[in-house]
């Protein structure tokens, strides 16, 4: 065949009758063939088909309560799987015997058929007998975690028919099987993991036999699993050449694979998929091969084309001739890494492609009962065979450690002289000098220590005092003893330990007047007191009005306001958890309210308050309020008081007149009322 196209996917068909005007048999190539033509090159294209003989057939549902259904014909020469659209309908298919199953769901009924047929090469028709399905459900595990997008096979016991289902994107799957008949529940598959490193594993249920006489939800199937391997054979080569007697090792986190060629090139070894590092050599040449290889599922050969490569060797060794097995990394350009392990002498010996390659390793060598780490890096590039001797350096570890026993931490009051001891350990791999410092709470703290410089052996350690003077007025949340060791060789080596040193809480605090003037509105006056913690440490304290009965005889009702985090109580005659941090003054509303005609003009308020850590801490204080004060002098009139100006100004000029109108009248009843006694 041959034609044109427009650059594109196309799906293909073709079907070619055996017999001229009979349709019965056909020639077909598969349903599914599609063939992309890519962008346009100028080529021509070339696409093969293959053709198979399949038979003219009639699929019939019986019983069905809906019109269409799935239909699939398994477990015969091919799997064919279509959605019917009607009550029946003419497919073509391979002659041979089937498993014909077909599902429907009516409304929340859903109708299952399983039958076994036989093609032949005769048009005929299947028909599938519908029954209400049992429904079956669950999770697909391995490890308890889901197993998604893998088959689940249930068998029907005493038959060929088999119906499988697949798990969901989280594991879970869905069934619906035929009522009255014994299933065994099967799967079997091959995966891979990749943690640590890419493998293939068999994974496998145990077996498990399933009536199906009603609808089962949450049906597990916990999985098991077990290596998985296949053959691998292959060819190696140089150029056009056969490359015998090569080793080939195939190199993996989980385990190395080894195989030699054989004297025609040939090699076959059994082996996981994964992925590899394949190292090859072949003896007495310099033809190699290193390069990351992929074994798939089912992959069956890998064939194998060595190139040039150079030998390198020589020895390792440490502390000038000291020799032992010593692991080396060679690492690629390319971030391939092969491993050789030297003899107990230290000489290696290999073959590498050509390129750069970075030379590592890293040995630890007992001394003195400490581990003591030895390295080399080297960069070299293999353009000819080299004899490199390869030097192993110490590791210089400067470590220090600084510790304390925390028994020795007791309360302490301030004013106080306290020792304390302490030790610094050299854990480090090398004899080291370190300065010693102890660092109090705030600067006026003081402290000596008992040596400022010493020098440690590795492991060795020392004990050291430090004699701590407190001040009296030392903070709680200030108590901490910073003790430092840094190594004088390298200051970015230090360690520092913190004495957090529990020091005696006292607490004192003190009530007193605000520095603001009060207000008045409507008879009220509104002002605020303070409340300022003297002690060394956080406190809460209660306030409360203790002259209720004097306020209201002079012809006053008091309540206090809160400030954030405080309660009321007692008709707000009484405020609760007043938080005092350190150092800090906390203010406090205070409103008077008149509950007589006359009260008084002035009146103590006595505030007593408590610390809720220590009742022993009190302190009281009378807040004295009262009116401003009126006056007349004889140039002007003059009132004096809070918010008033002293000067008039404006329209004040327009109403003197009647200011001191009904100052007068004020007089006059002051008069009268005293004549009277009506005022104490």
């Amino acid at each position: 065949y041959s034609g044109f196209l427009v650059p594109g996917i196309y799906s293909v068909t073709f079907t070619h009758n055996l017999t001229q005007g009979n349709d019965t048999l056909v020639y077909q190539i598969d349903n599914d063939a599609l063939i992309d033509t890519g962008l346009f090159t100028g080529k021509n294209l070339e696409f093969n088909f293959t053709a198979i003989q399949r038979t003219k057939t009639n699929v019939s549902l019986i019983n069905a309560l809906e019109i269409g259904a799935n239909v699939s014909f398994r477990m015969g020469p091919e799997d064919f799987y279509f959605n019917m659209a009607g009550q029946s309908e003419i497919v073509y298919i391979q002659s041979g015997t089937y498993i014909l199953t077909a599902s429907q769901a009516a409304n929340s009924t859903f109708m299952v058929g399983v039958v076994e047929v036989i093609v032949t090469d005769k048009f005929e028709t299947h028909e599938i007998p519908l029954t209400e399905g049992i429904e079956i459900s669950g999770t697909l595990t391995y490890d308890g975690e889901g197993v998604v997008n893998q088959k689940v096979n249930f068998m029907e016991l005493g038959s060929n028919a088999t119906i499988t289902v697949s798990s969901d994107d989280t594991g879970d799957y869905y069934a619906i099987l035929m009522p009255g008949r014994q299933y065994e529940v099967v799967v079997n598959f091959t995966g891979f993991d990749e943690d640590p490193q890419l493998r293939a594993y068999r994974y496998y249920s145990l077996p498990k036999i399933l009536n199906a006489t009603q609808n089962v939800v949450n049906y597990p199937l916990n999985l098991e699993r077990e290596n998985y391997t296949i053959v691998l054979s292959g060819t190696v080569r140089f150029e056009a050449n056969i490359a015998s007697e090569t080793h080939l090792t195939f190199i993996a986190e989980f385990g190395n694979y080894s195989t030699t060629a054989n004297s025609i090139g040939e090699f076959s070894l059994a082996l996981p998929p994964a992925r590899y590092l394949l190292y090859a050599h072949q003896p007495f040449t310099g033809h190699v091969y290193l390069e990351e290889v992929y074994i798939d599922l089912e992959q069956e050969s890998l064939d194998v084309q060595l190139g040039d490569g150079y030998r390198i060797y020589g020895t390792v060794y440490y502390d000038l001739n000291q020799k032992t097995n010593t692991i080396l990394k060679f690492t690629s350009e390319s971030h391939l890494v092969l491993s050789n392990t030297t003899d107990e002498n230290g000489y290696y010996d290999l073959w590498l492609p050509a390129g750069k390659y970075t030379i590592s390793s890293e040995l630890i060598i007992p001394k003195g009962g400490i581990s003591v780490p030895y390295e080399v890096n080297l960069e070299v590039e293999m353009n000819s065979d080299k004899q490199i001797n390869l030097p192993l350096t110490m590791v210089e570890e400067r470590i220090v450690f600084i510790s304390y026993e925390p028994s020795q931490l007791v309360k302490v009051p301030g004013n106080t002289t306290v020792v304390y001891q302490f030790e610094v350990e050299n854990t480090g791999n090398i004899r080291d000098t370190y300065d010693i410092t102890a660092v109090g709470g705030t600067p006026d703290w003081t402290t000596v220590l008992s040596e400022t410089k010493v020098t440690l052996d590795p492991e060795e350690g020392i004990s050291l005092e430090v004699t701590v003077s407190i001040p009296k007025d030392a903070r709680v949340d200030q108590n901490q003893l910073t003790l430092t060791a840094v190594s004088e060789k390298n200051h970015t080596i230090r360690h520092s330990n913190i004495m957090n040193i529990p020091l005696i809480q006292y607490y004192i605090f003190k009530i007193e007047p605000a520095a603001i003037s009060p207000k008045f509105s409507g008879g009220n006056i509104n002002s605020q007191f303070n409340v300022v913690n003297k002690g060394n440490g956080a406190d809460k304290i209660t306030l409360h009005i203790a002259n209720n009965e004097d306020l209201a005889i002079s012809g006053w009702s008091v309540q206090l306001g809160a400030p954030q985090g405080a309660e009321l109580k007692n008709d707000a005659r009484m405020l609760v958890n007043v938080s005092l941090s350190v150092g800090s003054t906390t203010s406090i509303p205070i409103y008077l309210k008149p509950i007589s005609d006359m009260p008084s003009r002035q009146t103590r308020v006595l505030v007593v308050g408590y610390s809720q850590y220590d009742n022993n801490a009190m302190f009281s204080e009378y807040i004295v309020l009262k009116y401003p004060e009126l006056q007349v002098t004889s140039q002007n009139l003059t009132i004096s008081g809070f918010e008033i100006s002293s000067e008039p100004m404006g329209d004040q000029l327009t109403n003197t007149g009647v200011m001191i109108a009904a100052v007068a009248s004020a007089l006059l009843i002051f008069y009268y009322a005293r004549k009277r006694r009506w005022v104490r």
